[in-house]
């Protein structure tokens, strides 16, 4: 027993330490964000940048650590939790935009049960067996379809985690990119891309150091080979155009590149990202509600001509 309290305590213990750093970490990237320099945001959280070293991102970042010889202590830090705001902002949409219509196939579900397990043996005398089947049709596909959209949420779920699952569904099996997670990598690499270009690396430094971020397959590996490519002389254009990207992307990146106003392009096209992945969470969203309403019209249909029964034999007598 006492062991089991001093592990809960342990695990407690660890819980509250990751909090606090996740907190300090959202008032770092604040404080970055606002161009302040990284003297005036240790003066103003009264840390030291020193502190965050190999150690510190092992206990708390592990899944970062290795980026830790690559980056400063800030730039990694603002790189987390950018990425954590990306995914956060997809997932709080999606939940916002789906949550009701799934609730609605649940709950219509829920009654479906109730009237076959409770209703339907006091109406078995004047229903026929082709309502019965009709009935049992509906409750096994009710039961599927559920089922169905359960495991699909969690799947897509798994591969936002799961980046080179991602690749495999995405690139092998459906040979096309999944809309919108290629706007969650986007978002990734064009935030990379700008940060990179104003700390005032070099086109080529910038996809070197990109071609780091390990824990997103999809945006080093697109870096990689822009690098392979100007390595070989072909030049950004052509190795883009090789590459199974949007097109807008591929031209807001090749304007971008050949424009003097780079920043302008890239921070604009990025911010245009949050309204493409609201536009695609709509989309699915509509999707999903044209699919529920039609289903639950095709229950009331049902529930009322069982439910009319009685009464219409009422009329016969």
């Amino acid at each position: 027993m006492k062991l089991l309290l001093l592990k809960i305590k342990n695990l407690l213990s660890k819980y509250q330490a990751q909090r606090l750093q996740v907190k300090l970490r959202k008032e770092i990237n604040s404080y970055a964000s606002g161009n302040l320099t990284t003297f005036e945001i240790e003066a103003f959280l009264n840390i030291s940048f020193n502190d965050f070293d190999q150690a510190y991102f092992n206990k708390f970042y592990p899944k970062f650590a290795y980026l830790y010889s690559d980056v400063t202590s800030l730039q990694l830090l603002k790189y987390i939790e950018e990425k954590n705001n990306f995914k956060k902002t997809i997932e709080n949409s999606l939940l916002k935009k789906l949550a009701y219509p799934i609730f609605l196939l649940i709950f219509s579900l829920v009654i479906l049960i109730v009237f076959k397990k409770g209703i339907l043996p006091l109406l078995a005398d004047y229903i026929s067996l082709t309502m019965l089947l009709l009935i049992n049709i509906a409750y096994y596909l009710s039961l599927l379809l559920v089922t169905i959209i359960c495991l699909l949420l969690i799947f897509i779920a798994y591969i936002i985690y799961q980046k080179d699952l991602y690749i495999i569904v995405s690139k092998r099996l459906l040979n096309k990119p999944i809309t919108l997670l290629d706007y969650y990598y986007q978002q990734i690499f064009t935030y990379l891309i700008f940060n990179y270009y104003q700390a005032g690396y070099s086109t080529k430094d910038i996809f070197l150091k990109i071609n780091k971020y390990k824990d997103n397959p999809i945006t080093a590996n697109l870096a990689y080979f822009i690098n392979n490519d100007l390595d070989l002389g072909l030049g950004i254009k052509q190795g883009l155009n090789a590459m199974r990207v949007s097109e807008d992307f591929k031209r807001i990146l090749i304007l971008a590149l050949e424009q003097e106003n780079f920043i302008k392009i890239i921070s604009s096209y990025h911010l245009s990202l949050k309204v493409k992945i609201d536009n695609e969470i709509n989309k699915y969203s509509k999707i999903l509600y044209a699919f529920v309403y039609a289903y639950l019209l095709i229950l009331l249909i049902l529930f009322y001509s069982i439910l009319s029964l009685p009464l219409k034999m009422i009329d016969i007598l």
